[in-house]
């Protein structure tokens, strides 16, 4: 893992989401739009009638959350607490995200699944793993709320549109070369098993279980049967 600390700006180019590497540091700052399950619905639905969404994601940053936030005017809100909803139930919807608009980072937690690994290698950008628990304190680089689009969707699954300044720290979790931090955490958790079992004196570990969490599904090292709930080897 690299561990360097970038600085960033959006809109990011194809090099900078490029640059970056499992393990690096990002702190951000320009524009971020928030986005749930429904906006991502409504988003392609526009697209497949060949209809503009009214704001622009080339070279942006999809935050996967849903901000509270209170009305201060007629046209002004506030962001109190913001933080990252699950990644993985929109596996599937990213790849068209970035090959149709150009998305560059995705922010979220819990890492994501293959096609989305294969899509950010392809089309050059990086998974953000912001950290659960910390809503409060990304609340703090919200400066400004510029727009909120599709409020009829319920507040939580609107588009939010943030200017941001400085939000991190960021860990770099999937990155364009197609290496996940997941899955090089789960392999040296693997590798550290015999030692372990000797450590506490089993000497036939034939029952043991490793439960493959299901953003590993369809790596290399896990075969897509192997990453569910209750799953394993």
């Amino acid at each position: 893992m690299s561990g360097k600390i970038y600085h960033l700006t959006t809109p990011v180019t194809k090099e900078q989401a490029m640059a970056l590497r499992v393990g690096d540091v990002v702190y951000l700052d320009g524009t971020v739009y928030t986005a749930r399950d429904l906006a991502h619905e409504r988003l392609f639905e526009l697209a497949d009638k060949g209809e503009k969404p009214g704001f622009d994601l080339n070279g942006g940053a999809v935050w996967h959350c849903g901000p509270v936030s209170r009305k201060k005017g007629e046209n002004e809100w506030e962001v109190t607490s913001i933080g990252p909803t699950t990644s993985y139930r929109l596996t599937n919807e990213t790849p068209r995200l970035l090959k149709e608009f150009g998305v560059r980072l995705i922010i979220g937690k819990g890492g994501m699944g293959f096609p989305t690994v294969r899509a950010m290698q392809e089309h050059g950008a990086a998974f953000l793993a912001a950290t659960g628990g910390c809503a409060s304190v990304y609340a703090e680089n919200v400066k400004r709320v510029r727009n909120v689009y599709w409020a009829d969707l319920g507040l939580a699954e609107a588009v939010w549109e943030l200017e941001i300044a400085k939000l991190g720290a960021l860990v770099v979790a999937i990155d364009s070369t197609g290496a996940t931090l997941y899955e090089q955490i789960m392999k040296n958790a693997v590798s550290r098993l015999p030692q372990c079992y000797d450590n506490l004196g089993i000497k036939d570990p034939g029952y043991r279980v490793i439960h493959w969490p299901p953003t590993l599904a369809g790596t290399s090292d896990v075969p897509e049967g192997m990453a569910k709930v209750g799953g394993g080897e």
